[in-house]
């Protein structure tokens, strides 16, 4: 400004100089008037460019300046009104809300083959690996035939104890033909001793039966006889009253009359002992069956016991023969394949492989500076960004907060941190019609945005910093 005004100092002076110059052309001769006139109007012409472009120059600064302070004005209305988000960000990894899966084997074994790799997605069901079924195929195949030995020995007593045929059903004889034709044999034997043993008892019973009826016939005989006998007696003993006989003939017909009586007496205990006999056979006739009934109803829950013992362990070698293949329980991710080797040893308990679960909700544990931790709670919204996928293409997840730390946590180095967990429904990030899995240990951003607040509060935040610790000072 100080050269605009001495240039215009200048330029005043000139003209009074000019001025003075025309009063003395008045007062010249013509000839000096005509000279001094063209300089002067030289002087006039070249003066008046001069202020020309020194009053457009003057007016420049004015237009900046204008211009700068129009700027200001719209920045600072700009910066006063503008809202930015007042957000909170973490670094953490991707967990999941379900336990990994450890894929064990029992009883171990010799891997087979193995079906899947890391890093596959699995449905439920699906076969993972395979071990060695041999040992499991045989141990299944003894108990297997010894099931049905004790099936087919089962139906064979309860034939014998009912006094039923036999017929075994087609699968047993299809199965298990030697068994089959075993227990055959034995009820065709255990018939037939069991028979003869009945037939023998049944001629006992017959003859003591004939016995006791010659000994009932005798009975009458002796009866008939010692009646007669009796007659004799009585007419022999009234002749000897009357002296028609003689004593002697009575003695005679009393010893017969005894004897009669005897024989009388020893027909009847022999039907006694006879029957005694026959009641005897019939009831170990009777007891033989119901013996054995008894003895094959014995065998029967014997039987029966062993059966379902060897159901149990039949059961157990069928699950461990299932337990060969290993299986998917879920749909999940194969996180680890521990044993890879065809034909490696896999020991009792070894996890094989560890899965990760699929299709649950994902979790983000984040680590937040312990300056903002009082911005949090539980509810509140969240973005996730994934390290491992581009957020301009794949962008993120949306979620919500469910757990924060109680108190600080602290790192190797020193430093603290409050821990945080957020989660979203989506286990799975989509670009172009693609899902893309999201999987356990990837890198993660947590934005939370807690207020919004202004530019102008944002630039004007360390100014009332200073202050506030000028004043304090």
């Amino acid at each position: 400004m100080r050269l605009f005004k001495r240039k215009k100092s200048t330029n005043e002076t000139n003209k009074d100089t000019l001025e003075s110059e025309e009063e003395t052309l008045e007062q010249a001769s013509p000839s000096d008037q005509k000279k001094q006139r063209r300089w002067l109007n030289f002087g006039l012409a070249r003066l008046d460019r001069t202020s020309r472009v020194w009053s457009a120059r003057s007016r420049i600064p004015s237009l900046l300046l204008g211009i700068i302070v129009l700027f200001l004005v719209i920045a600072v209305s700009w910066a006063a009104t503008a809202k930015l988000d007042h957000v909170i960000r973490g670094a953490g990894e991707v967990v999941t809300a379900a336990q990994t899966q450890r894929i064990q084997s029992l009883e171990g074994g010799i891997l087979r083959k193995m079906h899947v790799r890391e890093g596959d997605l699995v449905e439920s069901g699906t076969l993972l690996a395979e071990l060695d079924p041999t040992q499991s195929e045989s141990s299944f195949g003894q108990m297997r035939q010894q099931q049905l030995g004790l099936q087919a020995r089962l139906m064979r007593l309860q034939a014998e104890h009912e006094g039923e045929q036999l017929d075994f059903p087609a699968p047993i004889t299809l199965q298990a033909p030697e068994v089959v034709a075993a227990e055959y044999a034995a009820f065709r034997e255990r018939h037939e001793v069991h028979a003869i043993e009945r037939r023998v008892l049944e001629e006992q019973v017959a003859q003591q039966q004939n016995a006791l009826a010659d000994a009932q016939a005798e009975v009458e005989v002796a009866k008939r006889q010692f009646a007669l006998t009796e007659r004799e007696y009585a007419v022999t003993s009234r002749l000897v009253e009357r002296q028609l006989e003689a004593e002697l003939s009575l003695l005679s017909a009393e010893r017969e009359l005894n004897d009669a009586r005897a024989r009388v007496e020893k027909a009847q205990f022999a039907i006694q002992a006879t029957r005694s006999s026959l009641k005897e056979t019939q009831a170990r006739l009777s007891q033989h069956d119901a013996t054995f009934r008894r003895d094959v109803g014995l065998e029967i829950a014997d039987t029966q016991g062993q059966l379902a013992e060897v159901r149990e362990q039949l059961h157990g070698l069928a699950d461990r023969l299932r337990r060969t293949d290993l299986t998917a329980p879920m749909a999940a991710i194969v996180n680890t394949i521990n044993i890879r080797t065809t034909g490696g040893v896999v020991q009792p308990g070894e996890a094989v492989i560890e899965l990760t679960p699929a299709n649950v909700a994902v979790q983000v544990q984040a680590e937040i500076p312990p300056k903002d931790i009082a911005f949090l709670e539980l509810g509140q919204p969240v973005s996730i960004k994934l390290t491992a996928y581009d957020f301009s293409r794949f962008g993120g997840l949306e979620g919500e907060i469910i757990f924060v730390g109680s108190d600080a946590l602290e790192r190797q180095d020193g430093s603290k941190y409050f821990e945080i967990r957020a989660e979203t429904e989506n286990p799975w990030l989509e670009s172009d019609g693609e899902r893309y899995p999201i999987s356990p240990g990837m890198g993660a951003n947590v934005d939370i945005m807690i207020s919004k607040r202004t530019v102008l509060a944002y630039l004007m935040e360390p100014v009332f910093r200073l202050k506030d610790r000028a004043f304090r000072e």
